[in-house]
């Protein structure tokens, strides 16, 4: 009986979890620019921080452009307008097979970051005088 509740109860805060995750995240229109690290950047009125994301793969397939969705989605987040300054490695773990015999779900992991900022161009248009 106690098990029962207590699965109940988890599944009830997990629900909740995403429902205000879903509620907090960009609006999925929503494209933010980005420039790799060799681009020239557009100029930058405010920078906010930092941006990471990380994204694991059994295949090497799409895991860039996830990778970079979800990087947008970080710094829109932060209140970001553009990304500069990114970059993207893709490193490959040496374990192949996990116990059993299973492929490793991880096998490619996708790192991008970059910086969140607010261009110039966005930030005089937000403005009031």
């Amino acid at each position: 009986m106690k098990i029962k509740l207590v699965v109940g109860g988890v599944a009830a805060i997990t629900a909740a979890f995403l429902e205000a995750a879903c509620a907090a995240a960009p609006l999925s229109g929503q494209s933010l620019p980005i420039y790799e690290a060799s681009a020239t950047s557009p100029a930058v009125e405010r920078v906010l921080g930092s941006a990471k994301a990380r994204v694991c793969h059994a295949t090497a397939q799409d895991a860039r452009a996830e990778a970079l969705a979800r990087l947008k989605d970080r710094a829109a987040s932060m209140g970001g307008t553009a990304v500069v300054g990114v970059q993207v490695d893709v490193a490959m773990s040496q374990q192949r097979t996990l116990h059993g015999g299973v492929t490793n779900p991880c096998l490619y992991e996708t790192h991008a970051r970059g910086q969140a900022v607010v261009t110039a161009a966005s930030g005089a248009a937000g403005r009031r005088s």
